[in-house]
């Protein structure tokens, strides 16, 4: 809703890409070079927010950080999310999905799941799990980082959601689970379109559907012969039984698996910049490696970003938004606006000692808002624990300097080409 003081003067018009509407269609540069499209676009219009056609459809993109905090603060008077469509076949009622009072409600229903008092018990379990494939790296030739956190991130979401063991039935249990979310996850990749012909061939939108009905029956399951862990906290909540197989199965999704790979290739990308912080005996201090990984999540988001809708007509950094216009927020954008972040695409962990201190609520990496990752900070002190176990214990080698990284940027921030790194035991 615009305030009075909007209302005082005309909002300005978004500037636009030229061309028809085939020849005006950017979805493919926007997917496949983002930094580019970005620093392209901001340069050739002049601003932050711009449209074009993505998918064929006229969409504002936004890389600007005040315009994306607008949108993820909105208390849903103004935006949407507009996953329905697509998304909620797949997961369902889950927590990213839902929206309004319905939203808040399953929040503070998982809360206590996350809250601080949680966080040590979820540490001391993950540094015994983690124990022994870290220090199996120094077994390694090379370790394609990005391929290898990936694998170890899926084993332990299943073996801390449900609760699996790594001997017996479980194990069994685990494979199954694993090869059912790959080909739920890679539905989520694939363009919507649901058909199956028997015998023959179906989907992979299709497949992802068939998959996602085999996990909620394998959830299910576990969720009603297991009372420990987890799971037990989870049914100690005051969610329906449904809610908590489509919790579930967001979290032993390849989401979280991914998103953490990502962001450990991103560590072993950037250390060029930061190695210097460490001393001869593997020590960083807990300040020194805090700013080192809110770095890595400023410039390496794993996420591209997200996706709102304007239920009205309103006003975005002086811009007439019109109703029903799709918005597209740039997290790799948002955190190298200039107008935040000096020197934006510089990797300087320092900055968030001095001119940006404090502005940790302008990354946009867990979201922001109401929205804000309910798990945000159960993920970053376990990436923080595994940074500094690895750090303390090994020195390494990446194979190419990170300036020679190319990038992909779906489903997550990844090198195009695989990031091997041998490691050394200190």
């Amino acid at each position: 809703m615009m305030t009075e003081r909007q209302r005082c003067w005309t909002p300005k018009a978004l500037p636009m890409d030229s061309g028809s509407f085939f020849t005006g269609e950017r979805g493919f540069r926007l997917f496949t070079d983002v930094a580019d499209f970005v620093e392209s676009k901001v340069k050739e219009h002049k601003s932050r927010i711009f449209q074009t056609r993505v998918l064929l459809k006229p969409t504002a993109i936004v890389v600007s950080n005040s315009a994306v905090a607008a949108l993820l603060f909105d208390d849903g008077s103004e935006y949407e999310l507009g996953y329905d469509d697509y998304f909620k076949r797949l997961f369902g009622d889950t927590l990213f999905l839902v929206e309004g009072p319905e939203a808040k409600l399953l929040r503070e229903s998982l809360r206590p799941l996350f809250a601080e008092s949680m966080l040590q018990s979820y540490q001391v379990e993950l540094r015994e799990r983690m124990r022994r494939p870290l220090a199996d790296l120094a077994k390694c030739p090379r370790v394609n980082v990005y391929k290898y956190f990936k694998a170890q991130s899926m084993a332990l979401c299943l073996d801390v959601f449900l609760g699996s063991s790594p001997n017996g039935a479980s194990a069994q249990l685990k494979e199954e689970i694993a090869a059912l979310v790959s080909t739920h996850w890679h539905g989520v990749l694939s363009i919507p379109l649901d058909f199956k012909f028997p015998m023959l061939m179906s989907s992979a939108y299709r497949k992802a559907v068939d998959a996602r009905e085999k996990l909620v029956k394998l959830i299910l399951r576990r969720l009603r012969e297991s009372d420990d862990g987890f799971l037990g906290c989870l049914k100690s909540t005051k969610m329906s039984e449904e809610l908590q197989v489509q919790f579930l199965l967001l979290a032993v999704s390849a989401l979280i698996p991914k998103a953490f790979a990502s962001l450990m290739t991103s560590f072993f990308c950037s250390s060029e910049h930061w190695q210097p912080l460490v001393d001869d005996d593997g020590i960083i201090s807990d300040e020194n490696l805090s700013n080192v990984l809110l770095e890595v999540l400023r410039l390496y988001p794993p996420f591209m970003g997200g996706r709102r809708v304007a239920k009205r007509d309103t006003v975005l950094d002086t811009y007439l938004i019109p109703r029903g216009t799709p918005l597209v927020y740039i997290n790799m954008g948002a955190h190298t606006d200039p107008a935040v972040f000096p020197d934006p695409h510089c990797f300087r962990p320092f900055r968030w000692k001095h001119e940006n201190s404090g502005d940790q609520r302008k990354l946009f990496t867990f979201g922001g808002g109401a929205r804000t990752c309910i798990g945000y900070k159960l993920i970053f002190s376990g990436w923080k624990m595994i940074c500094r176990i690895l750090i303390s214990e090994f020195t390494w080698e990446v194979d190419r300097a990170s300036a020679d990284v190319k990038l992909k940027y779906l489903p997550v921030l990844r090198p195009k080409d695989p990031l091997y790194v041998k490691f050394r035991p200190r």
